[in-house]
């Protein structure tokens, strides 16, 4: 049996299979994450008022709506209303763009000569664009070429703000996107990246990301613009660089998820650096998940590529001891996500004789078979890959309880996880026939004589090749040795 072939992804068409499948899964957290953003706009707002309580009604809006055109009116203290108001409900957003001419006169205090007056209207566009997609859009057509260009100035909260509201605009959707590139999005915020002020790389960062996030993204768009060194310069797990840690991160996750870019981001020491700051994020007494999502997602997509990858990256002497923080994690996804990373490094053989010295990792893995679908799939790949490395490993695994643990498995209808836990037993079996006894206490013969009978050709072929080669061959040779002494 070929193991690469079987439990891990093919470097070809599999791989993409795979990659767009977690593109897809990425999507839900984006959307996730992008909700997130904008409540915490909502945050920076209350915190900017010292009476955080003030809320705003529809009707209040459009009396601001009706101020903001009046000469002479306190701008910039109608702009801070806004742009709460903004936050607190979409109704408030439309009640303002009902007004005849405000959203105009919003437009004219962006454009106009005062830093302050800039900041706070900037700020307003960016809650509009956190909007529904038809306020996305006004801020696309009206705001977003004026928004660029202060990407271009000398006034960091301008460029941070301007930022967030680009990013905003970019996760509307590739139509949204490919205006931004024409306008000349792209480089402005490449260059940002190297900004002395982490709030505005977190902010160009969040927008980088918005832009190649999707899966017809012009990735190479980002790469040309020669993105790669300086996304890599902010990889390190310094406390007060976490939060731009963060959105870097989600920038490499996308920008190596195609496969086209690994190359020249390992020609970068993406991997040593990943490497690093994962085990660092992933030992620390809380756990900063915004960052370590992303790293564990990098690190497991570079693992699915070459061997040469798994190599570099257990370069890292703490790499494995990391797993049992990731794979026992409070969070699901950091969970999910960590048993993929774990089951392509395990394609090593080597890494499989190393993990049973780990603590409790093994028994970890067993205990995420009692999870959801998707996160047994990821536990069952790491079986078999520990299953494929020989029979201590196997002795191993019958003493953590993976035999009881996987064999519930082949009562259900997924073909890949029939297939899959068919393809362990019969490893076990194997390499460790003392394992038999393990499988007939749990019932697995009832269940093989079922899956004997399957409709899918595959799994009924599986089954009887277990059946005949470990159960009924021994039961031939038994009664051969009984008719002899007869």
């Amino acid at each position: 049996m070929d193991r690469k072939t079987s439990y891990k992804h093919s470097p070809t068409s599999e791989v993409a299979e795979i990659r767009d499948k977690k593109r897809e899964e990425e999507i839900v957290l984006r959307k996730q994450r992008r909700k997130n953003v904008v409540f915490s706009k909502r945050a920076r707002c209350e915190e900017a008022n010292t009476v955080s309580s003030t809320t705003f009604t529809v009707e209040q809006v459009g009396s601001i709506g009706l101020d903001i055109q009046v000469i002479g009116s306190d701008h910039l203290e109608l702009l801070k209303q806004l742009k709460k108001a903004f936050a607190e409900d979409l109704a408030n957003i439309d009640a303002f763009l009902s007004i005849d001419g405000a959203f105009q006169s919003l437009i004219s205090l962006l454009t106009c000569n005062n830093p302050g007056l800039q900041l706070e209207a900037s700020w307003c566009m960016t809650n509009i664009a956190a909007g529904k997609t038809d306020h996305a859009m006004l801020a696309l057509k009206h705001a977003s070429p004026y928004l660029i260009v202060y990407l271009q100035g000398h006034s960091a909260p301008l460029q941070d703000q301007c930022s967030w509201a680009l990013g905003n605009i970019a996760c509307e959707g590739p139509e949204f996107r490919e205006i931004l590139i024409k306008q000349g999005a792209i480089q402005p915020l490449i260059n940002l990246l190297q900004s002395p002020i982490p709030r505005v790389i977190q902010s160009a960062a969040f927008a980088i990301s918005n832009f190649i996030s999707g899966p017809d993204a012009d990735i190479s768009i980002f790469v040309n613009g020669g993105i790669a060194p300086l996304l890599l310069q902010h990889v390190n797990s310094e406390f007060d660089n976490l939060p731009v840690l963060a959105e870097i991160a989600w920038v490499l996750m996308y920008t190596m998820a195609s496969g086209e870019f690994e190359e020249l981001l390992i020609s970068h020491d993406a991997i040593p650096k990943l490497a690093s700051v994962t085990c660092l994020l992933a030992s620390a007494e809380v756990q900063y998940i915004q960052a370590l999502t992303p790293l564990v997602r990098c690190l497991g997509n570079l693992c699915s590529g070459p061997t040469k990858n798994i190599k570099l990256v257990m370069q890292n002497g703490c790499i494995l001891t990391i797993f049992p923080f990731l794979v026992n994690s409070q969070h699901r996804h950091i969970r999910k996500e960590s048993l993929w990373l774990l089951s392509n490094l395990l394609v090593d053989v080597t890494v499989c004789s190393s993990v049973g010295k780990i603590p409790n990792l093994i028994l970890y893995i067993v205990q995420r078979c009692e999870e959801t679908f998707d996160i047994q799939k990821e536990a069952l790949v790491c079986l078999c890959n520990m299953a494929y490395s020989g029979r201590d490993t196997c002795e191993e695994l019958l003493q953590q309880g993976a035999i009881q643990a996987v064999i519930p498995f082949l009562t259900l209808a997924d073909p890949e996880l029939l297939t899959g836990t068919l393809n362990f037993c019969n490893m076990m079996l194997m390499y460790y026939r003392q394992s038999k006894m393990k499988f007939e206490e749990f019932g697995f013969l009832d269940r093989l004589d079922v899956l004997a009978n399957h409709n899918i050709h595959i799994v009924q072929e599986l089954a009887q090749q277990i059946l005949d080669h470990y159960f009924y061959e021994d039961d031939d040779m038994e009664q051969c040795s009984t008719d002899v002494r007869s």
